[in-house]
């Protein structure tokens, strides 16, 4: 079971679900810009533009743009469970990030592999790779990750104490209201 934070980042979790769900968005927003851009507006003259020179590219960059897209609208899930204080508005931007740190870890791990094997880099870029690809990048992921996920089962516990209220002031109020003896049987006599 992951440990239950009070506060992420210094600042308490709702205020950290709005800023991490708005900077979600926003990064989100501008990869799928730069990949439409890559698309549709390069230049040969300006070699700063990515060039697309096949189909498969095209695809590869269609296929980002959409997992962009899914992780943007994570980010807007995010502020408007935190707003409408709905816990179930929170789970596509845990599963989507969630997704994202194992992959990065992993592409992690296999880049440096990768490098110790061909013995590409020098030992200063190697040991930079490792202290921030390794230690910094996915602790702060996982930092985060845990935090908004306490968001998630404050919400989640407040949501079902306000249930299990609500309940049983109907039961307060008619007794027979959930009372499931009657269903089925007619009340009238003549059967």
């Amino acid at each position: 079971m992951a440990p239950k934070f009070e506060s992420l980042y210094y600042m308490k979790l709702p205020l950290a679900g709005l800023i991490v769900g708005f900077l979600t968005a926003i990064v989100g927003f501008l990869n799928i810009v730069e990949l439409i851009g890559a698309l549709i507006a390069f230049d040969d003259r300006e070699p700063s533009f990515i060039i697309i020179n096949s189909h498969e590219s095209a695809e590869i960059i269609g296929w980002e743009i959409c997992g962009y897209f899914l992780f943007m609208l994570s980010g807007f899930f995010l502020v408007l469970g935190t707003i409408k204080k709905s816990h179930r508005m929170i789970l596509p931007w845990l599963l989507i990030s969630g997704v994202i740190i194992l992959f990065g870890i992993g592409y992690v791990v296999f880049s440096l592999i990768s490098m110790i094997r061909n013995l590409e880099s020098d030992f200063g870029k190697l040991l930079i790779f490792i202290v921030l690809g390794i230690f910094i990048l996915p602790g702060l992921g996982i930092y985060t990750w845990i935090g908004i996920l306490s968001l998630y089962q404050n919400l989640r516990d407040k949501n079902q104490r306000v249930l299990t209220q609500v309940d049983a002031e109907k039961l307060y109020i008619n007794p027979g209201a959930h009372s499931n003896s009657n269903v089925g049987i007619s009340s009238s006599p003549n059967c």
